[in-house]
């Protein structure tokens, strides 16, 4: 069932906004539950409650614990191609499989995350920060541009920061 912090939402959720997934090859065909655990922590820990979109290239069945207890889950099937790359092409191509979706055509804003993230924190302020990057972005000298990709410099203790790289 949908837990209670669902029920009473602190953030009512915006419909321009959403985060998606990426969920192809051995993430979906083990039993696994890396996806399960990424949603999770964004709803219980990040507090997110709007829209989660998740690509996939498994069964939707193998979906079934989340989008039937989660209206706000939306799943895209794409094809399965034998590629080590798979994530790295759909991540390109993640704003075009939304495209003519009905029920994401409110969408304007699309946060990528891997599926292996866990949140730990609320995620409303980013979502602001991330906003409001996009609005500055969006001003008349900007609005030739038909989209735009922010990226954030990496805050963990990854191994080129252990050894002096950037």
């Amino acid at each position: 069932k949908q837990s209670s912090l669902a029920m009473s939402q602190p953030h009512p959720a915006d419909p321009s906004f959403a985060i998606g997934l990426i969920a192809l090859g051995d993430v979906t065909a083990k039993s696994v539950r890396v996806v399960e655990r990424c949603v999770q922590s964004i709803r219980r820990r990040g507090l997110y409650f709007g829209t989660i979109v998740i690509v996939i290239d498994a069964k939707q069945s193998r979906f079934k614990s989340l989008t039937e207890v989660d209206s706000n889950i939306i799943i895209i099937d794409v094809e399965s191609r034998p590629n080590g790359m798979l994530s790295k092409r759909y991540k390109t191509e993640l704003l075009d499989l939304l495209d003519g979706k009905k029920s994401l055509e409110e969408v304007e804003l699309l946060l990528y995350m891997d599926v292996d993230i866990v949140i730990a924190e609320p995620l409303q302020s980013f979502i602001h920060y991330v906003q409001s990057m996009a609005t500055m972005l969006d001003q008349p000298s900007n609005r030739n541009q038909p989209s735009y990709m922010l990226m954030f410099e990496e805050q963990g203790a990854a191994p080129e920061r252990k050894f002096g790289n950037t």
